[in-house]
Protein backbone atom coordinates (compact mmCIF):
# COMPACT_ATOMS: atom_id res chain seq x y z
CA UNK A 1 0.00 0.00 0.00
CA UNK A 2 2.96 2.71 0.84
CA UNK A 3 4.78 1.54 -1.95
CA UNK A 4 1.87 2.26 -4.12
CA UNK A 5 0.88 5.44 -2.63
CA UNK A 6 4.77 6.75 -3.23
CA UNK A 7 4.57 5.57 -6.80
CA UNK A 8 1.29 6.81 -7.91
CA UNK A 9 0.32 9.69 -5.73
CA UNK A 10 -2.88 8.27 -5.20
CA UNK A 11 -4.64 7.05 -1.70
CA UNK A 12 -7.67 5.74 -2.48
CA UNK A 13 -9.79 4.56 0.28
CA UNK A 14 -10.03 1.41 1.33
CA UNK A 15 -12.22 1.57 4.73
CA UNK A 16 -15.24 3.69 5.15
CA UNK A 17 -15.85 5.03 8.38
CA UNK A 18 -19.43 4.22 8.46
CA UNK A 19 -18.20 0.44 8.44
CA UNK A 20 -16.95 1.16 12.01
CA UNK A 21 -20.18 3.13 13.09
CA UNK A 22 -21.63 1.31 16.43
CA UNK A 23 -19.02 -0.16 18.08
CA UNK A 24 -17.84 0.95 21.61
CA UNK A 25 -15.24 2.59 23.14
CA UNK A 26 -13.77 3.01 19.35
CA UNK A 27 -10.38 4.83 19.31
CA UNK A 28 -9.03 5.15 15.60
CA UNK A 29 -6.37 7.48 13.23
CA UNK A 30 -5.36 7.64 9.96
CA UNK A 31 -4.88 9.83 6.70
CA UNK A 32 -8.60 10.53 4.90
CA UNK A 33 -8.81 9.43 1.35
CA UNK A 34 -6.68 11.46 -0.87
CA UNK A 35 -4.66 13.13 1.55
CA UNK A 36 -7.79 15.28 2.30
CA UNK A 37 -7.42 15.95 5.88
CA UNK A 38 -6.97 13.58 9.25
CA UNK A 39 -9.61 11.14 10.96
CA UNK A 40 -9.71 10.56 14.88
CA UNK A 41 -12.05 8.62 16.36
CA UNK A 42 -12.11 9.10 20.30
CA UNK A 43 -14.45 7.19 22.28
CA UNK A 44 -16.62 6.01 18.97
CA UNK A 45 -17.02 9.72 18.13
CA UNK A 46 -15.10 11.06 15.14
CA UNK A 47 -13.01 13.99 14.80
CA UNK A 48 -12.66 14.67 11.21
CA UNK A 49 -10.23 17.92 10.22
CA UNK A 50 -9.69 18.99 6.75
CA UNK A 51 -8.06 22.34 5.67
CA UNK A 52 -10.09 24.94 4.20
CA UNK A 53 -7.75 28.07 3.49
CA UNK A 54 -5.69 28.96 6.44
CA UNK A 55 -7.76 27.46 8.83
CA UNK A 56 -8.92 23.69 9.44
CA UNK A 57 -12.59 22.71 9.73
CA UNK A 58 -13.51 19.41 11.76
CA UNK A 59 -16.89 17.19 10.87
CA UNK A 60 -18.04 14.76 13.38
CA UNK A 61 -19.74 12.54 11.08
CA UNK A 62 -18.64 8.61 9.82
CA UNK A 63 -19.05 9.85 6.15
CA UNK A 64 -15.81 9.31 4.92
CA UNK A 65 -13.04 7.34 3.94
CA UNK A 66 -9.24 6.09 5.18
CA UNK A 67 -6.81 4.60 2.83
CA UNK A 68 -5.30 3.66 5.79
CA UNK A 69 -6.65 3.25 9.42
CA UNK A 70 -5.46 2.12 12.84
CA UNK A 71 -7.88 1.23 15.50
CA UNK A 72 -9.09 -0.97 18.37
CA UNK A 73 -12.35 -0.86 21.11
CA UNK A 74 -10.35 0.56 24.54
CA UNK A 75 -12.98 0.98 27.30
CA UNK A 76 -10.94 0.78 30.28
CA UNK A 77 -7.18 3.04 31.00
CA UNK A 78 -4.85 2.97 33.23
CA UNK A 79 -3.60 6.28 34.53
CA UNK A 80 -0.14 7.53 34.38
CA UNK A 81 0.87 11.00 34.83
CA UNK A 82 3.26 12.50 32.27
CA UNK A 83 6.68 13.89 33.67
CA UNK A 84 6.65 17.82 33.08
CA UNK A 85 10.62 17.11 31.62
CA UNK A 86 9.02 15.48 28.61
CA UNK A 87 10.28 17.68 25.61
CA UNK A 88 8.64 16.27 22.42
CA UNK A 89 7.79 13.45 20.38
CA UNK A 90 10.74 11.24 20.82
CA UNK A 91 10.28 11.64 25.06
CA UNK A 92 6.53 10.91 24.88
CA UNK A 93 7.68 7.63 22.50
CA UNK A 94 10.21 6.15 25.16
CA UNK A 95 7.63 7.24 27.91
CA UNK A 96 4.49 5.22 26.23
CA UNK A 97 7.01 2.33 25.82
CA UNK A 98 8.72 2.37 29.37
CA UNK A 99 4.86 2.32 31.24
CA UNK A 100 4.09 -0.31 28.87
CA UNK A 101 7.04 -2.35 30.05
CA UNK A 102 6.26 -1.36 33.41
CA UNK A 103 2.74 -2.99 33.35
CA UNK A 104 3.92 -6.08 31.30
CA UNK A 105 2.92 -5.41 27.89
CA UNK A 106 4.36 -7.26 25.18
CA UNK A 107 5.69 -3.91 23.21
CA UNK A 108 6.76 -6.05 19.87
CA UNK A 109 2.87 -5.71 19.38
CA UNK A 110 0.98 -2.47 18.51
CA UNK A 111 -0.71 -0.61 21.47
CA UNK A 112 -3.28 2.28 22.18
CA UNK A 113 -2.18 5.04 24.33
CA UNK A 114 -4.18 8.53 25.73
CA UNK A 115 -2.78 11.32 26.72
CA UNK A 116 -5.02 14.31 28.32
CA UNK A 117 -2.74 17.35 29.09
CA UNK A 118 -2.41 20.76 28.81
CA UNK A 119 1.08 21.22 26.77
CA UNK A 120 2.94 24.00 26.97
CA UNK A 121 3.36 23.70 23.01
CA UNK A 122 2.57 21.15 20.54
CA UNK A 123 3.51 21.12 17.09
CA UNK A 124 0.77 19.18 14.71
CA UNK A 125 -0.41 18.59 11.01
CA UNK A 126 -3.28 17.84 9.13
CA UNK A 127 -2.47 16.14 5.61
CA UNK A 128 -3.31 17.95 2.55
CA UNK A 129 -3.44 16.24 -1.03
CA UNK A 130 -0.47 18.69 -2.74
CA UNK A 131 0.50 15.90 -4.66
CA UNK A 132 -1.65 16.74 -8.02
CA UNK A 133 -1.39 12.62 -8.69
CA UNK A 134 2.57 12.73 -8.82
CA UNK A 135 4.57 10.28 -7.27
CA UNK A 136 5.01 10.77 -3.86
CA UNK A 137 8.76 11.85 -2.97
CA UNK A 138 10.18 12.57 0.43
CA UNK A 139 9.54 16.55 -0.68
CA UNK A 140 6.30 16.36 -1.59
CA UNK A 141 5.07 14.27 1.26
CA UNK A 142 6.38 16.83 3.78
CA UNK A 143 4.48 19.44 1.42
CA UNK A 144 1.24 17.64 2.23
CA UNK A 145 1.06 18.69 5.98
CA UNK A 146 -0.40 21.53 6.53
CA UNK A 147 1.74 22.66 9.98
CA UNK A 148 -0.38 24.07 13.05
CA UNK A 149 0.72 24.84 16.83
CA UNK A 150 -1.18 24.84 19.72
CA UNK A 151 0.00 26.69 22.94
CA UNK A 152 -1.50 25.76 26.60
CA UNK A 153 -4.32 24.28 25.58
CA UNK A 154 -6.20 20.77 27.13
CA UNK A 155 -5.72 18.06 24.27
CA UNK A 156 -6.71 14.49 24.32
CA UNK A 157 -4.50 13.03 22.31
CA UNK A 158 -4.46 9.04 20.78
CA UNK A 159 -1.56 7.05 19.81
CA UNK A 160 -0.30 4.08 18.81
CA UNK A 161 2.73 2.55 19.55
CA UNK A 162 4.55 0.16 17.14
CA UNK A 163 7.90 -1.17 16.62
CA UNK A 164 6.89 -3.21 13.68
CA UNK A 165 5.09 -0.90 11.61
CA UNK A 166 7.93 1.15 10.73
CA UNK A 167 6.23 1.42 6.89
CA UNK A 168 2.77 2.15 8.15
CA UNK A 169 3.18 4.92 10.54
CA UNK A 170 6.73 6.17 9.24
CA UNK A 171 8.27 6.19 12.46
CA UNK A 172 7.18 4.12 16.09
CA UNK A 173 3.83 5.73 16.69
CA UNK A 174 0.92 7.81 15.04
CA UNK A 175 -1.31 10.06 16.57
CA UNK A 176 -4.67 11.94 16.60
CA UNK A 177 -6.22 14.99 18.58
CA UNK A 178 -9.63 15.67 19.89
CA UNK A 179 -9.91 19.09 19.69
CA UNK A 180 -13.59 19.83 21.54
CA UNK A 181 -12.90 18.25 24.62
CA UNK A 182 -16.04 19.70 25.90
CA UNK A 183 -19.37 17.48 24.74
Amino acid sequence: MRKTIFITGKAKSIISLEDLAGLKGLYAIGPIDRFDGEITIFDSKPYITKVRGKYFVMDNTLKHGAFFLVWTEQEKWRDVPIPGTMKGYVDLQKFAKAQALEIGRDVTKPFLFLVSETPVEIKWHINVDRTVGKPITNELFVKTKEPFITRNESVDIVGFYSETHSGFFFDNMHLGSRRDRAQ
